[in-house]
């Protein structure tokens, strides 16, 4: 692997790239799982999982990518 970004220079900043619809994925998929458990408790009116679901996600997709950029930058 270390051959590789040797060859290419801008792998780094391939990788990067990917970061935004990485995150895009990860809240999609938090606050979607949010809206189901609204609708299956019945708490659609104050939406508390969806809030709890988008916050989880936007944790657990800053988390991925800070692991990301640390391995990127060995």
């Amino acid at each position: 692997m270390a051959q590789d970004r040797k060859k290419n220079p801008y792998a780094k900043y391939l990788h990067l790239t990917s970061i935004a619809f990485q995150m895009m994925a990860i809240m999609f998929v938090f606050i979607w799982l949010g809206q189901k458990a609204d609708e299956k408790w019945n708490t659609s009116q104050t939406n508390y999982y969806t809030l709890l679901g988008t916050l989880t996600g936007l944790g657990v997709s800053l988390y991925i990518i800070l692991q990301q950029l640390k391995r990127i930058n060995k």
